[in-house]
């Protein structure tokens, strides 16, 4: 029987408190709990928090952490400038080059101090969004996505995914909050009736924080005190403020007891299996090498009939599409649609279409000139466009796909067909694709009620690349899985 994953993670990014307090210690205490116990857990570290460490020559955190698995928390956390900030109105390129820029360093001096690569970042204060997880494709690096809701939209019960052509692993609850608390071992009786629900729903994988190494310490995460009183610590000390309330020698030692007793909790489920952030990201990065004809009409009949993206197959709706047109150029050379195309690695548009097609009805030769120029343009600049232009009328890429896929669909059933219905009664496939998200966020402007961001953070692109990188989202499979559907599998994305 194929096991649930389950992937404990510990936040590890305390700079500020002062030596006398040795919160790094407690990285040690933790590394050697849990290795005691049995799990080999993924402790993501800031860069920030990294150097810290090298500088103060505590070897033996870092000697404490090769027995586990060290991942990215982005390199500088929640320090200013984070990775939304950095981001601020900069567009997909620039915004793209500096996130490579800036966490490259982190994943480099982890490879450097613990002899072993992390191919796989989590998300800091879901200070996630397109730019950063394409960048991180570049990188051949997975991430975590905090709080997301990924597996609602993935189907079947799943957790991973690709999404600007790199592994995606949702985020799910894997612990109860509060260790501290002597009221904890309510949370805890709720927290395994919610384990038992994922051992029903049949989760393929349960990824998540334990808890941050700071919270065993202090009531209060420094990053969070400081800027509830108005201070950068990046820049200034605690002064007048001092430090955050610490927690009791009494607080720690239930912290630790029920640390152990959650241990023993997760141990006793057979049903689980231990991995680290990096090992998931490696398992799932397998890819199918093309993309059969049948694949193409279960995707094609799905977003039609529901007007809606399908992606509850092994492709993802950018690369559905790259497939037809493809498909429809060598049709219109051999009269026949090929049994099967190679997958491209395509991503999503880059600006945002036209919400509604200037014209609700095309010709079939409209949606074969649609699919040439979608081709072509996918082979200069590796995306889909935004909008197409027929005829002088601009139809948004959510139209292009319903007339490209009409088209298609007719020439694989030998079934002329003269004029293509674009819009039916309700919404536009253009407006849903930009109405669809893989994860949390609307139409914000601005970052909302974020403590640890900078007030009237304009975060416009951020949201709107996450959107329209939303063609690129699939779920993510095991190599086996793949075979076993009967797909010709290619190398892995990480070797």
């Amino acid at each position: 029987m194929k096991k649930t994953i389950i992937a404990l993670g510990f936040d590890t990014e305390e700079i500020y408190m002062p030596d006398e307090y040795d919160f790094d210690g407690i990285i040690t205490l933790l590394a050697d709990v849990m290795d005691g116990e049995g799990f080999k857990c993924s402790f993501c570290l800031t860069g920030d928090k990294l150097r810290r460490l090298i500088a103060k020559k505590r070897q033996d955190v870092i000697k404490s952490l090769t027995r586990h698995q060290v991942e990215s928390h982005t390199d500088t956390g929640s320090r200013h400038p984070n990775v939304l900030e950095y981001l601020e109105n900069k567009k997909w390129a620039p915004g793209v080059s500096e996130v490579q820029k800036r966490e490259t360093p982190c994943f480099s001096l982890i490879k450097e101090t613990f002899g072993k690569e992390s191919f796989a970042m989590n998300a800091h204060n879901n200070t996630n969004g397109a730019q950063l997880i394409y960048a991180l494709s570049l990188m051949k690096k997975g991430i975590r996505l905090g709080g997301s809701q990924l597996h609602s939209f993935l189907g079947n019960n799943k957790a991973a995914g690709w999404y600007c052509n790199t592994v995606v692993i949702g985020g799910r609850k894997v612990s109860a909050p509060g260790f501290f608390r002597k009221e904890w071992d309510n949370d805890f009786l709720k927290l395994q009736a919610i384990f038992e629900n994922y051992k029903l729903e049949g989760m393929d994988i349960i990824a998540g924080n334990v808890f941050h190494e700071m919270e065993m310490k202090s009531a209060i995460m420094t990053d969070r005190f400081g800027a509830a009183n108005g201070l950068d610590l990046s820049v200034e000390k605690f002064g007048k403020w001092g430090i955050p309330p610490l927690r009791t020698e009494k607080e720690f030692k239930i912290s630790l007891n029920n640390l152990l007793k959650y241990c023993h909790f997760i141990q006793s489920q057979d049903w689980l299996e231990n991995l680290s952030l990096s090992e998931i990201v490696k398992r799932y990065s397998w890819q199918p090498l093309f993309i059969r004809s049948a694949d193409i009409e279960t995707a094609v009949i799905n977003s039609l009939d529901s007007q809606a993206p399908y992606i509850g197959g092994f492709f993802s709706p950018a690369e559905i599409l790259a497939a037809e047109c493809e498909a429809i150029a060598s049709y219109d050379i051999s009269g026949t649609i090929p049994e099967k195309i190679k997958r491209r690695n395509v991503l999503g548009p880059l600006a945002a279409p036209n919400m509604f097609p200037q014209a609700i009805e095309v010709t079939s030769k409209a949606a074969r000139e649609m699919a040439k120029k979608i081709l072509a343009h996918i082979n200069t600049h590796g995306c889909l466009p935004h909008n197409i232009k027929i005829n002088g009328l601009i139809f948004g890429i959510g139209s292009a796909f319903h007339a490209v896929s009409e088209l298609w669909l007719s020439m694989f059933r030998k079934k002329q067909i003269d004029r293509i219905i674009l819009v039916k009664p309700g919404i536009s496939l253009d407006e849903k694709f930009m109405r669809w998200l893989p994860w949390g966020g609307l139409k914000y402007e601005t970052w909302p009620d974020n403590i640890l961001t900078k007030p009237g953070l304009n975060t416009h692109y951020a949201f709107l690349y996450t959107r329209l990188q939303s063609w690129t989202l699939k779920p993510a499979y095991l190599k086996n899985e793949l075979e076993n559907a009967g797909l010709e599998v290619g190398k892995p994305f990480i070797i």
